[in-house]
This record gives C-alpha cells, structure tokens and sequence, in this order.
C-alpha cells in the first residue's frame, strides 16, 4: 500500500521549473506501456527495469554472462543483477560486488534515459533552461528511477 503511494506521488509531482502543457504528447502511448507520466517525477516510468532486464537477458543469450538456472542460487541472482539486491545487501560476497556494478548499469541506463529527455529538448532548449536546471532535471529523474528500482525489487 505504501508502495503505491510513493508511486502515485512520484506520477502527480511536477519535475522542477517545468510546466504542464496541454500539447500533444508524442509519446503517449509509450506512457501507457511504461508507466509514465509526461513531465512529472515519474517521466521514465518502468523504462530503466524493463532495458536493463531486456540488456541482462540478451548477455545470458549470447552465453556472455553464466547463468545455471537449474541452481536457484545463480537464479536468484541473475533476477537481483537486473535490479538492485546488491545494493541493498552491501559487499558481503564477491558475487553480491559484482552485481553492484548491475546497479550501477541500471542506473546509467536510468541516467541517459534522462539525458537524452533534457538535452534533445524535450521540455525546452537546453540553452533557454541553462546548465543548472539540466543538471536538476537530470538528477531528479535518475533519483526517482532509483526509487522505482527499489520499489521493484520490494515487490
């Protein structure tokens, strides 16, 4: 219950110094998929979960990660790599280190999601809204996939 709300919050914030317009919206049906909303904290939605799981998936394929499946082990820790158990875990094994750096994948992913959003100008010109409220923009939608990412891994 507490999840959803935290979600619902994240979806009705509006991202600093960006207003609600009522323009056309070229990527709403992409919203709907992804549990999003245009302009608000929750601008990526799921999108960050669903490319790292789609990236860790195609690198078990291509055999460029081991994983057994018969071991629940190995199981459980391919389904923590594509969210973020170690980082909840801390460094306690060499295993937990390594799929920090998971973390860190799905959260660069998270990064230039963002990136691409504020600097293509999807809100404004980057140079009308100077270096400063990029930086913010981009930080605050890394900070709520980070917080998505959580709540994922909650469930």
């Amino acid at each position: 219950m507490v999840m959803l709300l935290i979600f619902l919050v994240c979806s009705q914030v509006l991202l600093y110094e960006i207003m609600s317009s009522d323009l056309a919206d070229p990527l709403y049906w992409m919203r709907l998929i992804l549990a999003s909303n245009c302009s608000m904290l929750m601008e990526l939605g799921i999108s960050p979960i669903i490319t790292s799981g789609m990236i860790m998936q195609l690198l078990a394929g291509a055999n460029l990660v081991e994983v057994h499946s018969s071991l629940k082990e190995d199981h459980a820790l391919f389904g923590g790599a594509q969210k973020c158990a170690p980082f909840i875990l801390g460094y306690r094994t060499l295993k937990t280190f390594l799929l920090t750096k998971i973390l860190v994948f799905a959260l660069s992913i998270s990064f230039g999601h963002a990136a691409v959003y504020v600097l293509t100008g999807f809100y404004r010109q980057p140079k009308d809204l100077g270096a400063s409220i990029c930086l913010l923009l981009i930080i605050q939608l890394v900070a709520t996939a980070l917080i998505v990412i959580l709540l994922d891994e909650l469930l």
